[in-house]
């Protein structure tokens, strides 16, 4: 009896702990994935536009130029020469790289999300045992 009280007490309690703290990493990678996601989809958008103004609008018109610098410092190496092909290699390149940036999160909500359902298996067996031994005990 104090066997299967022992393994149900402070085993799984121990474990559902460390479940929940597993829970709350994953949902912060989960958050930090879409966060990723919708900056790389805001600058997309805004690349859109810096493209559209370089083939559509008058490059020397106050209002062009204006919006043109609004949108230039979206990406570090952007300078008001930069022209529609340059502004999209820099683009690809910014994507490629929160790209990689979103994997490597990924893979670590990966671990945290196995590491959870191992210590819940382990939780199991561990009530498997508990119950077992109240009913020999």
């Amino acid at each position: 009896m104090v066997a299967s009280t022992f393994i149900s007490f402070f085993l799984v309690s121990r474990n559902n702990q460390h479940i929940t703290m597993l829970d709350s990493q994953i949902r912060d990678r989960k958050i930090m994935i879409q966060d990723i996601s919708n900056n790389i989809e805001q600058k997309r958008s805004q690349v859109t536009t810096l493209v559209l103004l370089d083939f559509v609008a008058d490059k020397n018109k106050k209002k062009t130029k204006q919006v043109r610098e609004k949108y230039l410092h979206i990406l570090p190496n952007l300078k008001d020469e930069s022209s529609a092909v340059e502004i999209l290699e820099e683009f690809e390149s910014h994507r490629n790289d929160k790209y990689e940036e979103i994997d490597l999160v990924y893979i670590e909500q990966i671990t945290l999300e196995r590491e959870k359902h191992h210590l819940e298996q382990t939780n199991k067996n561990f009530s498997s045992i508990a119950t077992l031994l109240q009913i020999i005990g």
